[in-house]
Parts: C-alpha cells; sequence; structure tokens
C-alpha cells in the first residue's frame, strides 16, 4: 500500500489545527467527488470567494510594546463591559434591597425602662430594713427569671457588680425570697417558713433553732409568699404554726387576709368561737379608724383584742411605707404570678 499523499483541503485542515497562529478560513472548491461524499451541494467558486470577502476579520491579541505593556488602543477595542449590576439594583425587575419599615409616627415606639443599677438601687441592698417585695421586683426586672436559678456566688457576684455590696440581712432575704421561688418548702413546712419570715422581717434566723414569730412578722410572712404566688395554699402544718404563734399571743381572731387560714386551728377551742365572733364583728367596723381617735379600755377584753389588731395592721402599714415600686416591675395588687421557673 502507497504513502497517502493529502490533497489542498486535509493540508489546509492540518494546518489550521497544528498552527500557533488563529484559525482563518479559507473558501476551498471541493471536487465533485468529495463533495458527494460529505453530501454537501457543490458551490461555485466565485460565491465562497464573495463569502469569504465579506466576511468581518477576527480581531488580533494586542502586541507587546518593548516595556511589556499592550498597546492603549487595543485595551479599549477589547475591554469588555462589566455586566454585573449594582449592589441593590433590580434584576428582572426585583428589588432585592430589604428596608426597614417606617414607623408610624402617632404610635411612637414603647419607651423601655432603664435597668434599676447601683445608682438607683444601690443602697437597698446594705439596707437592713429594705422591703423584700421590692428587692424580688428588682431582682426579676434586672435578671429576668435566670437569677433564682444560680449558685449563691454567681448571684453575689452580678450583685456585687451591678448594685455594690450586699449585707448579710439582706442576703438572706434574698435567699428565702429565692427558695421560695423555686420550690413550695414555706408553704409546707412550718420550720422553713419560720425562717423564712424572720429573714423578711430583718432578723438573721439560726437555722436549727427555735425561733417563734410574733403575730406581726407572721402576718408580713404570709403577705410576702402570697406576693410570689397568691394561689399556693399553706399546708395545715404551717397554720398550726401560725395558729400556736397567736394563741400564745392570746389572739382569738386571726383574719384571713393576715393568717392564711390559721382561724381553723384556733376554732378547735369551741369555748372561744363566741367571744371571737364579737371581735371579728368589732374589728369589721374599727378596722378603718385611726387608732389614736378611739378611747380605748385596757380592763376591756374586747378593747384589748381589737388593739392588738390594730398594731399588727400598723405593722404592716410601715412595712409597706418602706417599699419603693421598681420602674416597670407589677404592683402588690397584679393578680399575676410573678416568674417562677418549671
Amino acid at each position: 500500500m502507497g504513502r497517502h499523499t493529502p490533497n489542498r483541503a486535509e493540508a489546509g485542515f492540518y494546518a489550521a489545527m497544528l498552527a500557533d497562529g488563529p484559525l482563518v478560513k479559507r473558501a476551498v472548491d471541493l471536487q465533485p467527488d468529495t463533495a458527494a461524499l460529505l453530501g454537501v451541494q457543490a458551490v461555485s467558486p466565485s460565491i465562497l470567494k464573495g463569502l469569504e470577502s465579506g466576511a468581518t476579520p477576527r480581531p488580533s491579541p494586542p502586541v507587546a510594546t518593548a516595556q511589556g505593556a499592550a498597546d492603549p488602543e487595543d485595551d479599549q477595542q477589547l475591554a469588555v463591559p462589566d455586566q454585573t449590576p449594582p449592589p441593590g439594583a433590580e434584576v428582572d425587575g426585583f428589588d432585592r434591597v430589604d428596608q426597614e419599615p417606617v414607623a408610624d409616627a402617632a404610635e411612637p415606639a414603647p419607651v423601655e425602662p432603664e435597668l434599676p443599677g447601683r445608682l438607683t438601687h444601690g443602697k437597698l441592698f446594705t439596707d437592713k430594713r429594705a422591703h423584700p417585695m421590692q428587692i424580688y421586683d428588682l431582682l426579676c426586672m434586672r435578671y429576668q427569671e435566670d437569677w433564682v436559678e444560680w449558685e449563691p456566688e454567681t448571684l453575689w457576684w452580678a450583685l456585687r457588680r451591678d448594685f455594690g455590696p450586699v449585707g448579710e440581712v439582706s442576703r438572706n432575704k434574698i435567699m428565702a425570697l429565692r427558695l421560695a421561688a423555686v420550690t413550695d418548702a414555706p408553704w409546707l413546712d412550718w420550720d422553713t417558713f419560720e425562717n423564712s419570715t424572720l429573714a423578711w422581717n430583718d432578723i438573721v434566723p439560726l437555722i436549727g433553732a427555735f425561733q417563734p414569730v410574733t403575730p406581726m412578722q407572721a402576718a408580713f410572712g404570709v403577705q410576702v409568699l402570697r406576693y410570689i404566688r397568691s394561689d399556693e395554699p399553706f399546708s395545715w402544718e404551717v397554720r398550726a404554726y401560725i395558729a400556736a404563734c397567736l394563741e400564745e399571743n392570746g389572739f382569738v381572731y386571726a383574719p384571713d387576709e393576715w393568717y392564711a387560714g390559721a382561724q381553723e386551728v384556733i376554732d378547735r377551742k369551741i369555748w372561744l368561737t363566741g367571744f371571737k365572733t364579737d371581735v371579728a364583728d368589732a374589728w369589721g367596723k374599727v378596722a378603718d379608724v385611726d387608732p389614736t381617735q378611739i378611747e380605748w379600755d385596757e380592763n376591756d377584753a374586747l378593747h384589748i383584742h381589737l388593739v392588738k389588731l390594730a398594731v399588727v395592721k400598723q405593722y404592716l402599714a410601715s412595712r409597706e411605707a418602706l417599699r419603693e415600686k421598681v420602674p416597670g416591675s407589677r404592683t402588690s395588687s397584679a393578680p399575676a404570678s410573678p416568674p417562677v421557673p418549671s
């Protein structure tokens, strides 16, 4: 078999594939047998030359100058404009810029109260007479419901950072508040009720020692516990403890708003039922009267019991006078319960 000699078309194809320069198309006059083999119609050379001469020549690449830079004019000819849309521009008619809504001028945004701190409430934690309800409101506002789950060391560190020193009496009040917020022990166990009540009445309790509370202190302890959870019932054990403290001080009538059902225990002494009814009726008439405007008879048993009740009421009023409302907190008459972790 002899060596194949390429024709003009084959030689041009090979030269175009192997050449370093740009590909140049040329019109070729196909032989009739070649055109039939390729399945194309034969075209006259004059028509091919006309098409070749009318074609737009392919631009040549920029030629580097002696310094290695391309000709600026060539750069301008080859520069392709940036088709990337600028940030925020509409693409296909969709604006991608998300604007912040403009607040209605007629409805201004509510102003959040400033968090309490050292300048506003720093002295509260070194005041032995600080109201425990005010401390509770302040802690809930500053730390939400997180503070009741903190370890004591973490809580003392946060309080010292935000409010300054915390006295021993205040620490006992806070620990009693924390216990009541996460457990129901003060409502169930008389010993826990006693220690918590003493702490809230500015007394450092002696854990393990019997320190019976006074009728005034017991009423204040019940008031604080009902502030924390108004719907939590007191166990018979705690009510019996309160009743024992009242009987020790000669009480026969225990208003429920102060003593949380202790009257049921006192009523077991049926021989006092009649006198208790007299005291309750008389107290209903003079409870809102200034006790200094009444002429009391120290030899009248009814008057003595009414004076005892008046003293308790005066004590609760004096404690309430020491309390300052924390901005943004609820009032004592609000029915909603404070945050208690589940």
